[in-house]
Order: structure tokens, then sequence, then C-alpha cells
């Protein structure tokens, strides 16, 4: 069955004030609407967020290799995810679904906002979360970088596995729209990926 995105406000009040710093900081790092080099990311600028905060690359098989992981996604995940993909964090069905949303930000290119979810196991409770996934480009003016954050899930450093929150829906800003080429949020974006949970 394949679930469309619903259209939700587009804007940064998020509610998490992690979120809401890395974009923050990514739009003001856009150049006449571009999509932001990776070396025009400075940490000491967003050293609040670090430690949600994760570097990845397309790896050209349809999904994402983390590159840099901060400290806070070492206990979330339970691991060191560096050198692994995003995908492999997720359940079958909503790591197809995060693997769509990578190709849709990296191609459109557009900003990701993922609701998260680990359902409740015999001795943890069900946990909800966000992933935010933004775009950037490498030397070569390729956007084939991302710069993302988990949050909002416990840290109790034991491996989890996560899915695609079925009541929430996933929010996409396309970059393409008039308004957020300058940085500013558009009215009405136009949400076209189609998740697919079959």
């Amino acid at each position: 069955m394949r679930k469309p995105f619903q259209k939700q406000s587009d804007n940064t009040q998020n509610g998490n004030p992690v979120l809401e710093l890395l974009e923050r900081y990514w739009r003001e790092q856009r150049l006449w609407g571009t999509v932001p080099n990776r070396n025009r990311i400075d940490p000491t600028k967003i050293d609040m967020a670090l430690p949600w905060t994760m570097m990845l690359r397309d790896n050209g098989f349809g999904c994402a290799d983390i590159r840099v992981a901060g400290q806070m996604l070492h206990k979330t995940l339970g691991c060191d995810p560096r050198g692994q993909t995003l995908d492999a964090f997720f359940e079958q069905t909503s790591a197809r679904t995060v693997n769509d949303a990578i190709a849709q930000c990296l191609r459109q290119p557009a900003i990701i906002h993922f609701p998260l979810m680990v359902p409740a196991g015999i001795i943890r409770s069900a946990q909800k979360g966000m992933l935010l996934l933004l775009p950037l480009a490498n030397d070569n003016g390729d956007v084939s970088r991302l710069l993302g954050a988990i949050v909002g899930l416990n840290t109790s450093n034991r491996p989890v596995t996560m899915a695609c929150d079925p009541i929430q829906s996933v929010r996409k800003i396309p970059l393409s729209d008039r308004q957020n080429q300058t940085g500013s949020d558009a009215k009405h974006p136009t949400l076209r990926l189609v998740i697919n949970n079959s």
C-alpha cells in the first residue's frame, strides 16, 4: 500500500530546539538559494546540536552511509553507527521508506522531517522521535551528502530498531519552491513524495 505525504505547516517550528537550531543554521548557509556545500558547515556554530547530529553520504546503492555521528546517537542506537547505512537501524518495511526519503532529499532536493517510533519491548516502553535530513553538496557541487539528526528517543545504550510512526505524516519541504529559494518558508509546499510500506 502506497501512502502519500500529507500537507503540513512549512516552518522550522517543530518543537525541538536541536532540530530548530540545525535547520536554521543550514538555511543560513545557503547562497542564492542553493544547497549548502558541506565545507560551509562549521561545527562550532551548532555545538548544542552536535551530540544528536550526523553526516551521511549517498553510497550509490539506494541508501546513505553514516560518516560522522554524535555521542547521543551512539547511546540512542546502542553502538557506534559510523560506517553503517542509516536503514540498518530500521525494521524492513520502514527501511524502504527511509531510503525513499533520502532519495527525495538528495534528488529534488528537499528538507525531510521523518517521524520515528520504537515499538514497546519486554523491558522498554514505546518511544517516539524525529529524524531530520538536510541536503548538502560535495566539492563538485553534486548533492550527495546529508546533514541529519535523530532526537526524542531514550538513550538506553541498547540496540534499537526504529520504524516510521504510522500516526504522524512525513514533512517534506521541496527547495524548488520559489519562497524556499531565498531560505524562507513556503506557505503551501507541494508534497509529491510517495512512501512505499508494502
